[in-house]
């Protein structure tokens, strides 16, 4: 049911929640948001008091440990509650336990809720021995709902109320804590929680304001607070798609580095100098016979080199680019599992990541340009022996 359509008077106007019993409509579906729970139990307990008090009836659906502070408050105001809860006026229920009876396969149940909570206030009101008895019910099913996570099971019990309030009579007080709402997604249900009462009430912090000026200026600063809210959510969303669109972009440019890495034989290093730390891209990897997984090193590599030269050609160029800021500028040869010999060569460079010293650079197999070079040298070579042989026979 939406709020247009709720039969109560004074839709959605405040309600203060300590109220006079008999100031209060007969019917209504009010709402409290509360900080503190000895803030709730003081107004709960004027409101139900009062209501027993005046020979009307009570149903009280909450949780254990507000059943037992609600009944000592009641006790201290002077009501005889058991005396109450034997004339069959007043009904204290577990709000779990309560809830469980017209939950389905974790569905709620419209005829089960009222069935049962249409029985109760039957009941009740059948022990009254006044003419038109009034009813005075709280409940905090929808804030156990809301505090597991499902909104819109809390949102749908509030309207199983709204169509029970066509059957039955009742003043119902919903209660929810108001630090359940603390995240900007909250604001969605939390209107529409509001939007199923006839009443709502702000927390204590408001209600509490001893002028209504000083209420009015609490309003203007929340207002403030909201509108620069709003703006800081709407940044923030415009940052994260700004985000989400420019890693996506890194992405695609990363699969194509690494497309063009593959097909041209080019893998890519980093050196932690002062940990000696090796981490090799897949193609580099792929390229010196490491595994992709597992912790490599500078030694892990010189040790995968088949000539000595060039591992000592390696470490006196790596000292040069460490010490002297040079280009690191290397080549060295690799047996492969196929007795084949592979020259790499081995470029980067001196950067510095947060003052933490790496050499940064890229892998390239040159092995078929060397051989197609050493071809083309003995090509020449054979060509030239050949024009010197024609021409001494000439």
């Amino acid at each position: 049911m939406s709020a247009n359509q709720y039969p109560f008077a004074d839709l959605n106007s405040a309600l203060p929640p300590s109220a006079d019993w008999r100031d209060l409509p007969a019917e209504a579906h009010s709402v409290q948001f509360y900080a503190e729970d000895t803030a709730l139990l003081d107004d709960l307990s004027r409101f139900i008091g009062a209501a027993l008090g005046a020979g009307d009836a009570a149903v009280v659906i909450a949780t254990e440990a507000h059943r037992v502070a609600l009944n000592k408050q009641l006790r201290t105001l002077g009501l005889d509650v058991p005396r109450a809860t034997t004339e069959g006026r007043y009904v204290a229920l577990d709000a779990a336990d309560t809830l469980s009876k017209f939950v389905v396969n974790g569905q709620l149940q419209a005829d089960r809720f009222r069935d049962i909570i249409g029985n109760v206030l039957s009941s009740v009101r059948a022990s009254c021995s006044g003419k038109n008895p009034r009813i005075a019910a709280f409940g905090e099913m929808v804030a156990l709902l809301w505090a597991d996570g499902k909104a819109e099971q809390a949102v749908q019990l509030e309207q199983f109320w709204n169509d029970l309030s066509h059957t039955h009579s009742f003043h119902l007080r919903c209660a929810y804590p108001i630090a359940g709402f603390d995240r900007a997604a909250d604001a969605d249900p939390f209107r529409q929680i509001c939007s199923e009462h006839s009443h709502v009430a702000p927390t204590e912090g408001y209600t509490s304001l001893p002028t209504d000026a000083d209420r009015l200026r609490t309003i203007s600063e929340l207002q403030q607070k909201a509108l620069a809210l709003e703006t800081e959510i709407a940044q923030r969303k415009k940052t994260e798609q700004a985000l989400r669109e420019s890693y996506q972009q890194l992405r695609m440019s990363e699969e194509r580095l690494r497309l063009t890495q593959r097909a041209a034989h080019i893998g890519t290093w980093e050196l932690d100098v002062e940990t000696d730390e090796l981490i090799c891209s897949d193609e580099a990897c792929e390229m010196l016979g490491l595994p992709r997984e597992g912790a490599l090193s500078k030694n892990t590599l010189l040790s995968r080199m088949s000539y000595l030269g060039d591992r000592e050609n390696f470490l006196k160029n790596l000292f040069q680019t460490v010490h002297r800021n040079r280009d690191f500028e290397t080549e060295f040869r690799m047996g492969t599992n196929n007795e084949e010999v592979l020259l790499l060569a081995a470029r980067g460079k001196m950067f510095y990541n947060q003052g933490h010293p790496l050499v940064i650079g890229v892998l390239i197999d040159i092995s078929d340009a060397s051989k197609a070079l050493d071809q083309h040298r003995k090509a020449t070579r054979r060509r030239q022996r050949a024009k010197k042989t024609g021409t001494a026979a000439g």
